[in-house]
């Protein structure tokens, strides 16, 4: 093998999907932190959602917030109704006593309305959060 038969840099050249011959090296792009969302004038933080399905979490995020969270999701930002169900629930670690007991605070507290006719299921209605902590 030669001199002139061993690729050097200066042999190298860069032809882009155009034909022509590209001079400069494209530039590194540096690796962007996640940046959190800002939705309405409110800042969000993104939460697994296995996170309140996993019973390991349950001590971190009680009943009420695993319930409302969930409920978020499920209602697309709580632009629908969803009947919350048994095995949703118990999903989130709930018994189905439990399920009514936080649905019926929840309501209490303005976050949401619950339809409940006798013993079906439950049918509720994410309200929008009247104010937000400054």
């Amino acid at each position: 093998m030669t001199d002139k038969d061993k690729l050097t840099a200066a042999r190298l050249r860069i032809v882009a999907s155009n034909g022509k011959t590209v001079t400069k090296p494209p530039e590194h792009r540096t690796l962007r932190r996640r940046q959190h969302r800002k939705i309405k004038d409110a800042w969000f933080s993104p939460i697994p959602l296995w996170w309140l399905n996993d019973a390991r979490f349950h001590k971190l995020y009680p009943a009420r917030a695993r319930v409302h969270t969930r409920l978020w999701f499920e209602t697309h930002g709580g632009t629908e109704s969803v009947a919350v169900t048994n095995e949703l629930a118990a999903q989130l670690g709930l018994p189905k006593q439990g399920k009514m007991r936080e649905l019926r605070w929840l309501e209490r507290e303005g976050f949401l309305t619950v339809e409940a006719i006798g013993n079906r299921t439950p049918i509720i209605r994410l309200l929008p959060l009247s104010h937000q902590p400054e």
